[in-house]
């Protein structure tokens, strides 16, 4: 990551300003803060821990990048009424969402009766799922799925620094498959120092 201080500097200012920009205006001043990092993506939303508190997640689809950041050890910065961190938190959400496919066609997932099963270990969790419908399969978007399902539950920070490997799973459903409502409490109860462990446990 590039001009770490200046970005810092740069994001920790539009935040303490943010009630004065408009919508359009944060959408171009983000575009230009992040001009010499490309790489990494943003949003914005309440906190699913303090709802009166507006999070700006910052992420990036590089691996290596992501654990450079976070070994910088720069995020969370706090300030009035807003946080910044790293990686994007787990949502209060229906489990309901749109997801593209490589023709630009938007699927509509709901993933209310997915099922998941879990081999956990002290520091890492393997998890399978199963429920998705076949076209996510077909159309060759079903990690990409999992994935949204993921960080939606437990969050970007745990799933990068928790779950060793996700996988689609077809076949027999047995006794080791549990609702995926009860992945945020099974993931807590696991790993005590997990990131956002009071809204997962709630």
């Amino acid at each position: 990551m590039k001009n770490v201080d200046e970005l810092v500097v740069n994001l920790t200012h539009l935040m303490n300003h943010k009630d004065k920009v408009p919508e359009e205006g944060f959408i171009e001043l983000m575009g230009k803060i992040f001009g010499n990092n490309p790489s990494l993506g943003w949003e914005l939303g309440p906190s699913p821990e303090k709802g009166e508190i507006d999070v700006l997640s910052i992420s990036t689809g590089d691996d290596d990048e992501f654990y450079e950041i976070r070994d910088m050890d720069i995020f969370p910065i706090d300030g009035s009424g807003w946080q910044i961190v790293l990686g994007v938190p787990p949502r209060n959400w229906e489990m309901f969402f749109f997801i593209s496919s490589e023709s630009n066609e938007e699927i509509e997932v709901d993933a209310n009766n997915w099922l998941y099963s879990a081999t956990w270990t002290d520091n890492c969790v393997d998890i399978e799922m199963s429920g998705p419908r076949r076209d996510l399969i077909d159309k060759g978007i079903i990690d990409d799925a999992l994935r949204v399902v993921l960080v939606g539950e437990i969050g970007e920070l745990n799933l990068r620094s928790f779950v060793r490997s996700f996988k689609f799973f077809d076949g027999h459903i047995d006794e080791r498959f549990k609702s995926i409502k009860s992945l945020r409490k099974d993931f807590s109860s696991h790993f005590d120092s997990c990131f956002y462990r009071t809204f997962l446990v709630s």
